[in-house]
């Protein structure tokens, strides 16, 4: 088993959105529509117990009528004090992902996507996937958007605990999402929840949600709150003290 090493992930993070940075060259970026965001979030507790955990998250895309290239890296680190007064880490993650739609303006969008992670408190040593499927958009305008994506994907799970053989599944990838401008643009809310049942039994699943909520403080800078809640059927069987992991995190959004 490989030591971990947090800043492995900050490098992963950054150098995958260079590299889309990189593939969207000036020709291009006059053809279709680049944006970048960054995102640094923080939550701090005190009281008979202490906790702070640091979120920090890279995203870009470049979307024009015939593709859309995206990148996302997180990078997540946290630690708690327990009632005896000692220190400990209760989070380490990181994960980057990579995606191409085809005609992501149109009705109907096939796409394929991969993505990496590794996440202490759910003694996930590595975990990679990679898979295919369509998107279907139900409502597109200037303020609002919703989609339903369809996908079919392989993936293998690696344990830090050791406790288990790696785990090579298919599932099922089921997205739904959301988003919509309010007050004249300035506060802005989304939605993202995936579901993945293994094709092999639905009481083997990974469930994520997204929810946020922005608001403006000019054309670059948002404040935004975001709720996050991660379950995984299967982190109690690797070592984890809980299938389910939660996060409320407060944040600063740059965007360019």
């Amino acid at each position: 088993m490989r030591p971990w090493n947090p800043g492995f992930g900050l490098y992963l993070a950054f150098h995958s959105s260079t590299l889309l940075l990189a593939l969207a060259s000036p020709g291009a970026a006059q053809v279709g529509e680049l944006s970048v965001e960054g995102e640094v979030g923080v939550a701090v507790f005190f009281g008979n117990t202490s906790q702070s955990t640091i979120t920090v998250r890279v995203a870009a895309e470049r979307v024009d009528s015939r593709r859309e290239l995206a990148v996302d890296g997180l990078f997540s680190y946290g630690e708690a004090t327990d009632t005896a007064g000692n220190d400990f880490v209760n989070k380490r993650l990181w994960a980057v992902g990579l995606s191409f739609t085809h005609a992501p303006l149109a009705a109907w969008s096939p796409f394929v996507f991969g993505r990496l992670e590794s996440s202490y408190e759910k003694r996930i040593d590595l975990r990679y996937n990679l898979g295919t499927g369509i998107r279907h958009t139900l409502v597109r305008d200037a303020r609002s958007q919703i989609d339903v994506s369809l996908a079919l994907l392989a993936e293998r799970t690696s344990s830090t605990a050791g406790v288990t053989e790696p785990e090579l599944l298919a599932r099922w990838s089921v997205r739904l999402r959301a988003r919509r401008e309010l007050l004249e643009d300035r506060v802005s809310v989304g939605s993202e929840t995936f579901c993945r049942p293994s094709l092999g039994g639905p009481g083997e699943f990974t469930l994520a949600t997204t929810n946020t909520v922005a608001v403006q403080l000019n054309d670059r800078v948002s404040l935004r709150l975001t709720f996050l809640d991660n379950y995984d059927s299967e982190a109690s069987g690797r070592g984890a003290r809980s299938n389910n992991d939660g996060q409320l995190l407060f944040g600063v959004l740059s965007s360019l």
